[in-house]
């Protein structure tokens, strides 16, 4: 990982690890220099004293000039180098792992101390021989205490001394054949279980792509990886990662500050959700967003709304709302405990390593959609969790979740479904040299009926923890919290936000999960296209109780997806792109506005901002032009006969109550200012609008009734 990107706690066995806990594999490091097509591993004792993995020492190779450089729209950087050139007179232990953190000499670098001088020889040894902090310790049988002891006097000999050394050549120096030979090496030891028989492959990508695509850094994965690997195989991961650079030609990585999948490629600017909120208003002012800019008169301007709505571009549009990264870690501070990563909390070994494998390999050799759904299909399946239940199965209830294990399996079981539709969209883009917002969403809709299960794994997530880590009720107070806490394994708890655990807080946890997440679903999945029992529910409390940017963004997410999944009512049920009536709460049994759950629409009315902040006063006409966007297009469809569900099911009253509120902030000292904002269209706004929500309901009590 990223030097913001490394850590000290780690998950379940090393799950979150970049490489968890995969023992096993050769037991010498990758040689190399050959450029003569010979074997690499013709020397493995290194007893020719030259370099012992591929290119190092050689002359640099430069990448070509064409290949994937931000083929995501991603800020890239330059490639990370294959581990830190160093001096032919230290150890090829030390050459090949510990200089990647101190240094060519041991001078240190960035977090890495100095070591050259600075501790006693008995010292030196014990922190190799035993680990310290984030540092794993090293065996004899990767390096010697002869070796130990050499390096050591000769570090102190080089520590005053200008030392120019030896360029460490990566993947662009190899040969096809070393670049062959690092890939098949480093995949056997990516699928080679641990003592607790979990591989890194149970927890990551297939074949680490998610690793090549993002620039972290040799550093950063030797030592998190040597953490629950031995250092060779640690090795072989990190020739793994730069054998799939120059596999997938990616010249330039994507900086590992990257979301992936947030867009436009960074989060808009703001320390706290309410100036994010802010900043996202400010864009749709500045795109000329006719609901943040214009007056919503009549049914016309609705329309245009709408259809201009509808066509912005989830995937490009950015949005104040950050979106998980691909992994956090705690090392770098406590600003990056964040459970909201990509990487799965415990690794999934599979039941049958063989049958999953050869699927496996078949989607790799040929990754298509078909190939890929029937990997995704049978991921569960092949997921072997119950030794979870056995390991965490506590007493400690939480309400939903009845035990650790209940909830960690629901957290891994979507983490590791969510990843894998990550990877197979970087998979697409990087052989299809499509640009990332191209790709194609989730669910990849024309799968959706065949597949059955929901197949928006993010909004699956967030909604698996609408209900809240809670107290049992025969055991109240802080001692059940500190019971809740305590069943959680310490690898886990390690990524809860400190503060959380200091002050027994664990319940807001899935707070912390729900927004990002299920935003997430509906960026790649704008209509929620998607059967889920009580997915409308999730939609409820995600918009009343999570949905912390409540100003621009609530609303305008509100209209996105029902504008979305209008048009896939009107325009294209029963195409290839939508070939069912599907929906985030059912079927479609008639428009979205009429049909069940329309009652979400008026969700965003209950976050009335309140008082003379800027930004409260601001939002009033984006919510006001959302409701009477909706409450126009209603009555249009309404008085041409159109049908409804659930009739009762409406509580226009909300809007009803924004509307009283709203007449009492006019009466104040910053009504004046409230009604600029509003064009001076107030009675527009109050009366009009008011008059518009009886007519709704009146026309709703007239229709017919879908059963």
């Amino acid at each position: 990982m990223s030097e913001r990107d490394d850590k000290t706690g780690v998950w379940i066995w090393g799950a979150l690890l970049l490489v968890a806990g995969c023992y096993g594999g050769t037991d010498a490091p990758l040689q190399g220099g050959d450029t003569s097509g010979g074997d690499p591993m013709e020397d493995p004792d290194n007893d020719s004293g030259g370099p012992d993995w591929p290119g190092q020492g050689g002359e640099p190779t430069d990448p070509p000039l064409v290949g994937n450089e931000g083929v995501f729209d991603c800020p890239t950087i330059e490639p990370p180098p294959y581990t830190v050139g160093t001096v032919a007179s230290l150890s090829s232990p030390f050459q090949r792992s510990c200089a990647s953190c101190h240094g060519p000499v041991g001078k240190g670098r960035d977090r890495y101390p100095a070591i050259n001088g600075t501790l006693s020889l008995g010292e030196w040894k014990d922190i190799v021989r035993q680990g310290r902090g984030a540092m794993p310790a090293f065996e004899t049988s990767f390096i010697s205490d002869a070796e130990l002891e050499a390096d050591y006097e000769e570090l102190i000999a080089l520590a005053n001394e200008n030392i120019d050394p030896l360029p460490a050549t990566g993947e662009w120096g190899w040969t096809e054949q070393e670049v062959e030979q690092a890939y098949e090496r480093g995949l056997a030891v990516w699928r080679q279980p641990d003592e607790h028989g979990v591989a890194c492959a149970n927890c990551h990508t297939p074949d680490a792509i998610d690793l090549a695509v993002l620039g972290y850094p040799d550093d950063a994965i030797l030592r998190r990886a040597a953490l629950h690997v031995p250092p060779q195989d640690a090795a072989a991961v990190v020739d793994l990662v730069h054998a799939q650079r120059r596999r997938f030609d990616i010249i330039r990585p994507c900086s590992p500050e990257y979301r992936p999948l947030q867009p436009g490629g960074e989060v808009l600017p703001g320390d706290t959700p309410q100036e994010q909120d802010a900043a996202f208003g400010q864009q749709l002012r500045d795109m000329g967003v006719a609901i943040e800019t214009e007056i919503i008169r009549d049914v016309d301007d609705a329309r245009q709304a709408w259809d201009q709505v509808r066509q912005l571009d989830l995937r490009t549009l950015k949005i104040g709302i950050p979106l998980p990264r691909w992994t956090e870690d705690g090392f770098n501070g406590d600003v990056h405990h964040d459970v909201n990563d990509y990487m799965p909390p415990l690794g999934s070994p599979p039941y049958d390593p063989d049958g999953w494998y050869a699927l496996v390999d078949a989607y790799i050799d040929d990754p298509t959609d078909e190939r890929f759904f029937a990997m995704l299909e049978q991921l569960d399946e092949e997921s072997n969790t119950d030794q979870f239940e056995a390991q965490f199965g506590d007493d400690a209830p939480n309400c939903k979740y009845k035990t650790a294990a209940g909830y960690l399996v629901t957290l891994n079981r979507n983490k590791r479904r969510s990843q894998q539709v990550v990877q197979h969209l970087f998979r697409r883009s990087l052989l299809a040299d499509e640009q990332w917002p191209e790709v194609g969403g989730v669910p990849l809709r024309r799968y959706a009926e065949q597949y059955g299960e929901p197949l928006n794994p993010f909004f699956k997530l967030g909604g698996n923890h609408i209900e809240p880590i809670c107290y049992p009720s025969t055991d109240p107070g802080k001692v059940a919290n500190e019971r809740i806490i305590a069943s959680f394994p310490e690898d886990f708890r390690q990524e809860v936000p400190a503060e959380d655990l200091q002050t027994l807080e664990l319940r807001k946890l899935p707070k912390q999960l729900v927004h990002p997440w299920m935003t997430l679903g509906q960026v790649y999945d704008p209509a929620l296209l998607m059967r889920e029992d009580a997915a409308a529910n999730k939609l409820h409390y995600w918009h009343f109780l999570s949905f912390v940017h409540d100003g621009y963004h609530d609303p305008f997410f509100t209209l996105h997806r029902l504008a979305t999944q209008g048009h896939y009512f009107t325009e294209l049920r029963g195409t290839d792109e939508h070939p069912g009536e599907v929906s985030h709460y059912g079927r479609f049994a008639t428009h979205p506005l009429l049909d069940a759950g329309r009652h979400f629409l008026s969700e965003f009315s209950r976050a009335f901002l309140s008082g003379d902040d800027p930004r409260a006063i601001a939002t009033h006409r984006i919510k006001l032009n959302v409701m009477r966007t909706a409450l126009l297009l209603m009555r249009e469809r309404l008085s041409q006969g159109e049908a409804v569900r659930e009739p009762d099911n409406m509580p226009l009253g909300h809007f009803r109550t924004y509307l009283d509120k709203l007449e009492g902030e006019l009466g104040k000292e910053h009504g004046p200012r409230i009604a600029e904002t509003l064009g001076g269209e107030t009675a527009l706004y109050v009366d009009d609008t008011r008059a518009l929500i009886g007519e709704v309901e009146a026309l709703v009590a007239a229709a017919p009734v879908i059963e």
